[in-house]
């Protein structure tokens, strides 16, 4: 299966220039990784939208997106997005 790292333990982060290809309809993880003392979401802007909230640590979301097109996976402590998934 594959992973996408998503590292959200940094003060900073380059957003937006990132992209992933993932297949349609093929399950894969995202892994996140925040500071100890933080907690939120991330929002996957597929059809349907969906979310996941992380704490502090390392945590994995298995998930698969059945349109191919453009997503963006967006933090919502930021607003920024982290990363964007090509789904073909």
């Amino acid at each position: 299966m594959q992973v996408i790292e998503l590292d959200l333990s940094r003060d900073t982060m380059e957003t937006g220039d990132e992209s992933v290809e993932v297949r349609a309809g093929e399950k894969f993880a995202l892994q996140v990784t925040a500071g100890a003392a933080m907690k939120g979401a991330i929002y996957v802007h597929s059809s349907p939208e969906q979310t996941f909230n992380y704490q502090g640590g390392t945590s994995a979301f298995v998930m698969s997106i059945d349109q191919p097109g453009l997503v963006d996976v967006v933090a919502d402590h930021s607003g920024e997005v982290i990363v964007q998934l090509k789904v073909v």
